[in-house]
Parts: C-alpha cells; sequence; structure tokens
C-alpha cells in the first residue's frame, strides 16, 4: 500500500515567496487594535493564532567551533478565548553530545495585555524562562510570559545556535492557524540539503545564490612556541538561499482514526546530504535503507546481542525436552519470554546487555524482543527481528538510524510468518499491540538480507453481541447480555479489564450502557489468551422507552445502537485508519407486554461500502410477540483512502439513521 496515494492534495491558502508589500512586523511594537479588538476572520473557533512565525537560518563560521547553524526566530501569538491560553507558553528542546551542545544566544519577549479599554506591556524576565533535564541529551527550555490573559499578545525573539550542522523543520502548520508565517533559509555552498516537504502540499520557495562577506576566527601559530594567537579574517562565501513566506495556514486539526496527526503537518526537512572539506575532498551524510539497516545490524547493541546465547542455555535445554514441533516450540518461545520478562515502557530496538537484562527480568521493547529472536534461533527456527517505527513515533521522512523506534520478532514456519511482541503479555502471535500497527516494517534475515512486510493484520477480529429482552408495561427492560471478543478486540479488553475488580467492572457497565442495576457479572477466559473473551451479564434498565399518547416508542437496540456519527466533516485530508480489520455483530430479541402490537417498524436494510471495504445490515422481524433484530457492521481493512471519505461518511450516516429507528407498539 502507497501511503502518498491515500492522501489527496491539501489546498491551503498559500501565498508563494512575496516580494512586494510584505507586512513588516517591528519586535516590541504592537498597535492596539490587534491586542483590544483582533479577531481572526479565517477561523471563527480558532482559540489562539499565531500572527507571525518569522525565521532565519544560516551558517557561521565561530572559534573555536567551527561551522555552527544560527537559527533565529520572531513569534508572536494572539490569545482569542481561554482555551487559547496555553499557547502564550512556549517550549524548545536543546541536543548535547560529548563536548558538543545547542544553546540560547540571545533571548527577549514582551506580552501586551488588555485592561480596561487600555494595553499594558510587560517584559519577559528570567523568572519565566525554565530549564528541565530530559535526559543525558536533551533539556527543554520553556517560556512564560506574565500576566497573560484572553486578548494578549505576546511577543518573543530568540536565537539558537547549534554545532551538528542539522536544520531544524520549518513547521509550517501548527496546532492553532498561522496568520503569516516566512522563512529563510541559507546554507554555504560546502553544504548540500535534501529538501522534502511534508503534507503533501506543492511549495515554490524563491531560490537564488548570493555572495557574503563573514569574519571567521582562527589560531595562528603553536602552543609549542607559545606563539599561538588568535586571529580574524575577512572571507567571502557563496550561498544558497531558499525564502518561504505564506498566510492563513489552518489549524492541523485532530480527526477521528488518525494514525499519528503529525504524519500529515505541513512542514519542510532538511537533510544533509553532503559536505565539502576545506582540502575539497567531500563526505556523503545521505544514506537509504539499506545501508541504516546494516548499520544497526552490525551494531554492538542489536546484532552482537543476538549473538549472546549463554543466558538461554537452561531454558533452550527446557523447551526443547518439553516440545518437538517448530509451532509448539515457537509458541513456548513465546510464552517463556512473556512471563520471564516485564516490560519497562521504554522504546528501543537495541538492548545494551541482554543477558543483564534477562537476569534483571525487565527491560526495553529491545531487550525482550531480541531476546525472543535469540532464543527461537537456539530452537532451530527461522526468525528475525523486524525493525518498526510505533504509531506515535510517525513514518520516517529520510533513511536514517533514528527512523525506527521499536524492534518486533518474526519467525517463519511452514511458509507462514509469525509476528510477536513479548512486551504485552496478553498478546499472541500474529496479534500486535495496536501500538505497531504501523504501515511496513522491516525484516532484517540472518543472512544480511531485508525486506519491508506489512504490520497490519489480514485476520478480522470480531465482536459479538446477543440482547435478549423483555419490556415491561411501565417502560422498564429486564433482561441477559452476553458477548465476546476475538483477536485484537480481546486483546484490548483483556489489556484494560485484566487487573480490574468485578466491582469496578459492574460499575463501567452500570455507566457505559446507562443501566439500574446489573447482576450475574461473569467475564470467562479473561487470562486465556487463546481464546476469544465472554462476558455476561443480567440487568435492569428504567425508562427504557416513551410513552406518547397510548403507544410506546422504542429504539430497538438500545445501548449497542450507534448514537452519533464519527465523521463530521464536509472533507477530509487524511486516511481513516481503523488499525485493523473488524467485524462487529449483534442480535437482540424484545419480548413484548401483553396488550400490544407492532405498529410501526423499521425497514430491513442492506447497504456496501464501494470495493468491499465495509458492509452494513440489518434486518427485524416480529414474530408471536417477539422483535428480532440481527444486525452487523464490517470493516474490511485497516486503512480507508481519504478520497473515499464521502462515502464512509454517507456509510456512516445510513448506518446511524437506520440503528436509531424507532419501533412503534400500539394496544390491541
Amino acid at each position: 500500500m502507497n501511503k502518498k496515494n491515500l492522501v489527496p492534495t491539501l489546498v491551503f491558502c498559500l501565498i508563494g515567496y512575496l516580494t512586494l508589500n510584505a507586512q513588516e512586523y517591528k519586535f516590541g511594537k504592537v498597535d492596539d487594535e490587534t491586542v483590544l479588538n483582533y479577531t481572526y476572520a479565517q477561523d471563527t473557533t480558532a482559540s489562539a493564532v499565531v500572527l507571525l512565525e518569522d525565521r532565519e537560518t544560516y551558517f557561521n563560521y565561530e572559534h573555536p567551533e567551527g561551522w555552527v547553524v544560527v537559527t533565529d526566530i520572531h513569534q508572536r501569538i494572539k490569545v482569542l478565548n481561554t482555551d487559547g491560553l496555553d499557547y502564550a507558553t512556549t517550549s524548545f528542546v536543546l541536543y548535547k553530545s560529548g563536548g558538543d551542545r545547542e544553546r540560547i544566544r540571545t533571548m527577549k519577549g514582551y506580552s501586551f495585555s488588555p485592561d480596561n479599554g487600555k494595553v499594558v506591556k510587560e517584559k519577559l524576565r528570567n523568572n519565566g524562562i525554565f530549564e528541565n533535564k530530559l535526559n543525558d541529551n536533551y533539556t527543554e527550555t520553556t517560556v512564560t510570559f506574565p500576566n497573560v490573559k484572553v486578548g494578549s499578545v505576546v511577543d518573543l525573539e530568540y536565537s539558537i545556535v547549534s554545532p551538528f550542522w542539522e536544520i531544524e523543520d520549518l513547521v509550517i502548520q501548527q496546532d492553532i492557524p498561522v496568520a503569516h508565517y516566512r522563512a529563510s533559509v541559507r546554507t554555504p555552498g560546502y553544504f548540500k540539503y535534501k529538501r522534502i516537504v511534508r503534507g503533501n502540499v506543492n511549495i515554490s520557495p524563491n531560490e537564488y545564490t548570493r555572495r557574503r562577506n563573514m569574519n571567521i576566527a582562527y589560531e595562528s601559530g603553536t602552543k609549542s612556541n607559545l606563539t599561538q594567537a588568535t586571529k580574524t579574517s575577512n572571507i567571502q562565501i557563496e550561498e544558497s538561499v531558499s525564502e518561504y513566506d505564506f498566510k492563513h495556514i489552518p489549524a492541523l486539526k485532530e480527526e477521528p482514526f488518525v494514525d499519528n496527526i503529525d504524519n500529515y503537518r505541513f512542514l519542510v526537512t532538511y537533510e544533509l546530504a553532503q559536505v565539502e572539506n576545506a582540502d575539497g575532498t567531500k563526505k556523503s551524510y545521505a544514506t537509504s535503507w539499506e545501508e541504516v539497516v546494516k548499520s544497526i545490524y552490525d551494531s554492538k547493541y542489536f546484532g552482537d546481542q543476538l549473538a549472546r546465547k549463554g543466558y538461554l542455555k537452561e531454558l533452550v535445554a527446557q523447551i526443547k525436552s518439553e516440545h518437538t514441533g517448530a509451532l509448539d516450540r515457537a509458541a513456548a518461545a513465546f510464552d517463556a519470554i512473556q512471563k520471564h520478562m516485564t516490560w519497562n515502557g521504554d522504546y528501543s530496538k537495541f538492548s545494551r546487555n541482554i543477558s543483564q537484562a534477562y537476569k534483571e527480568k525487565t527491560g526495553s521493547s529491545g531487550d525482550i524482543n531480541l531476546m525472543l529472536v535469540a532464543l527461537m534461533r537456539e530452537l532451530g527456527l527461522s526468525a528475525s527481528p523486524v525493525l518498526v517505527s510505533t504509531r506515535s513515533h510517525g513514518i520516517p521522512v529520510f533513511a536514517t538510524v533514528d527512523g525506527f523506534n521499536y524492534v518486533i520478532a518474526a519467525v517463519n514456519i511452514n511458509d507462514q510468518r509469525f509476528l510477536m511482541d513479548a512486551t504485552e503479555k496478553w498478546s499472541i502471535p500474529n496479534v500486535l499491540p495496536p501500538r505497531i500497527l504501523n504501515w511496513y516494517g522491516t525484516i532484517v534475515r540472518e543472512s544480511g538480507t531485508s525486506s519491508q512486510i506489512s504490520l497490519y493484520p489480514e485476520q478480522i477480529s470480531k465482536r459479538n453481541y446477543i440482547l435478549n429482552v423483555e419490556l415491561l408495561e411501565d417502560g422498564t427492560i429486564e433482561g441477559a447480555q452476553r458477548g465476546n471478543s476475538t483477536l485484537l478486540d480481546a486483546l484490548s479488553y483483556r489489556i484494560e479489564y485484566s487487573s480490574t475488580p468485578k466491582e469496578q467492572l459492574e460499575e463501567d457497565i452500570l455507566d457505559r450502557f446507562g443501566l439500574t442495576e446489573i447482576e450475574e457479572l461473569e467475564v470467562k477466559d479473561l487470562k486465556d489468551r487463546t481464546k476469544p473473551v465472554t462476558s455476561s451479564f443480567h440487568f435492569v434498565k428504567e425508562d427504557a422507552v416513551e410513552f406518547i399518547g397510548n403507544d410506546i416508542y422504542l429504539t430497538p437496540m438500545f445501548w449497542l445502537a450507534m448514537d452519533s456519527n464519527p465523521f463530521t466533516r464536509d472533507t477530509r485530508n487524511f486516511p481513516v485508519d481503523y488499525n485493523y480489520p473488524f467485524s462487529h455483530r449483534k442480535i437482540v430479541n424484545i419480548k413484548i407486554p401483553e396488550g400490544y402490537q407492532v405498529s410501526s417498524m423499521p425497514e430491513s436494510v442492506s447497504i456496501s461500502l464501494p470495493d468491499g471495504m465495509g458492509s452494513f445490515k440489518y434486518r427485524i422481524s416480529e414474530s408471536s410477540g417477539t422483535i428480532g433484530i440481527q444486525c452487523s457492521f464490517e470493516i474490511n481493512q485497516s486503512v480507508i483512502p481519504a478520497f473515499k471519505y464521502a462515502d464512509l461518511k454517507e456509510f456512516y450516516n445510513q448506518r446511524l439513521s437506520k440503528e436509531m429507528e424507532q419501533v412503534v407498539l400500539s394496544p390491541i
């Protein structure tokens, strides 16, 4: 499946590069009208708006670091309502490695706030700037302006210097609308970058080359003869310049069933491809996925860890003595690692010390799943690690080691592939946790070859309900419900409720279905991963129907009916990602009270999505005082492309309309 084909081109109110009549924004100067009366007509629902994001990125040669990347940013944000107050706080992360680190060179800011028809200007002070060490490599800086309120405008200007030659993404689309975005990226001829535009938007920046005079500092002489001195020189370099200017970029808003909204954010990414050294030699930095996979496999934290086997000796002997077939041994290995290891929550493709993790019985996804691969190989099975980018990590743009953040295990038995993730104690082979279901993974074989494989399941997960109802004359219903779930639906149920006390589960059911009473709740096979999860209970629900005159009106599917359409927008820019194909089937039997008969009943219907993507069937009948309903809803593929959205929305509308239709009972 080619993801690019699933997303139509977004239509923004984009303005290519503007050379005439460009609006000027002087830092620290905001007119009173913007503070007291400004509204953003292009999106009246916005909680805040970026009035300006102005960025300039360029290279300097600084002593003693050498070439550094400087990024100057001027950001101005208007708070439109109370929900927008959070956007008056800005955070960014700085990186360090060894003795090299990114640093803030300058920072200054002002807030402009309404006060009884006047504007109060306040300066950003040091007590509004906070640093938080995230880990050994990253520090987060947070900027909070004083006395911000609805109507305030915050004006921030800062400069970041980086020795790492990485150009930060130009994030043109944000979670709130951007009234004006402009940026300039200037790179010396020594540095070649590859540019990729995300968000499926066509852009045409203004591009040209120019000569630039630059002062550089350098050391002359030698330390040994004490003649070393710092000198300066003026040089002329050639720069490649790209200038961007856009207006009225709509906010990137969450929609139902999106894998990771950041995959669709409009931004420009720069990848360092080549650097020319002072002696004229060139070093290439761009790489391919094949090279990335090889570098990962050759790492001492990956391939070397797979080669470690001593710690598994006793476990291998035990499994071999108890199981002979390949399937049985693979299942036993998976079960053994699941039980022995506890995931510490860290997403990783590497293991720093796999035998130590085994000894401590806890570790990252890299520790646990590389261990599983090693164990299956020791059992004589054809097992391989599969490199993955999880849903939260997104779809990688460039071929880099950081493109993958997770690893799972694969084993081939009788020409069938089984994917396993032993971090999740309730999963089974080929039933991966939803966090893993992110398009493709890359399988890395012992031979050194690799290839992409789909992570989406082919089997349909099923959820079935049977609801038996007796309708009493006062509008109360009594009865019993039974349900069962398979595969990923069962996994989700186990993850949510495996540790939930029965009393809490009863409360959840009462609240979710709006029941008055619940009795005899029973959940079977909750901890037997090989079987569907089955639940049943008896219930009482008061005021379950509506009386109009002498007639009774009821929605015959009660709480099993869909009560709203998740797709409300007229258009959609992103694929609809369900995670996995599924089938939901519901059977409802309603015993009519004596003295009443059906006077009006919905018609049966069967509708389908194009290309077999899904179906909805609703059959209703009445016989011998009992109404019977059979309803099924199926989605047959994990991802539905955005250009099918209109069909999908109408499909849901028809389902909603049918499931909410009422039965009318009248006195005989």
